[in-house]
């Protein structure tokens, strides 16, 4: 199902506006639409949804770290364990927020929107510690290519492709399957 862009819902919204024959009522209309948006984006928006959001998203990028951290070389580990620091460091940052949006008596414009903002840093922090264990388990696995070139499972050129779209978890599981392998091959 395709969603429709901005330009077509403008003219939707556009076109149904024509349709009301009264100056007065489509102004009125306008009016009430804009502040039900407002209303709306800021009860989606407040720190308090963001603050959980954020939560999810550090609990997963927790997760991936811990399930991935003893499968790994040790210099891809040490990196593991600078980036669960900068996560902590971010998790102590959102619990600071969510102290200071619970021991708030009067909630000010003001104050909403710095918090928002603080928030949204912590959220874009997350996304890019994300996006560096993703970089970092990618290079470990090319650096694992150039040791064995003679990987028998698939060509060079389609091994490369094919791990470039990888997901995590089944990063996880093809670790898993390889050391269980190597670990057949030196009890033999």
């Amino acid at each position: 199902m395709r969603y429709p862009s901005i330009s077509e819902l403008a003219s939707i919204l556009l076109g149904a506006l024509a349709l009301i024959p009264h100056h007065m009522l489509r102004y009125t209309l306008v009016a009430i639409t804009i502040i039900f948006l407002t209303v709306l984006v800021t009860h989606f928006q407040r720190p308090s949804n963001q603050l959980l959001a954020l939560r999810e998203s550090i609990r997963h990028a927790e997760e991936t770290i811990h399930e991935v951290q003893p499968l790994c070389t040790r210099e891809v580990q040490v990196g593991l364990a600078e980036l669960g620091v900068r996560l902590l460091e971010v998790r102590q940052a959102a619990l600071i927020w969510k102290c200071r949006l619970l021991e708030t008596d009067r909630l000010t414009w003001r104050k909403y929107w710095l918090m928002r903002r603080r928030i949204q840093a912590c959220v874009l922090d997350v996304k890019n510690i994300r996006t560096a264990i993703q970089v970092l388990l990618e290079s470990e696995h090319e650096l694992g290519e150039e040791k064995n070139p003679l990987s028998p499972e698939l060509p060079r050129s389609r091994r490369s492709f094919r791990w470039a779209i990888i997901t995590p978890t089944e990063y996880v599981q093809a670790l898993i399957d390889e050391s269980a392998s190597n670990f057949g091959r030196k009890r033999m």
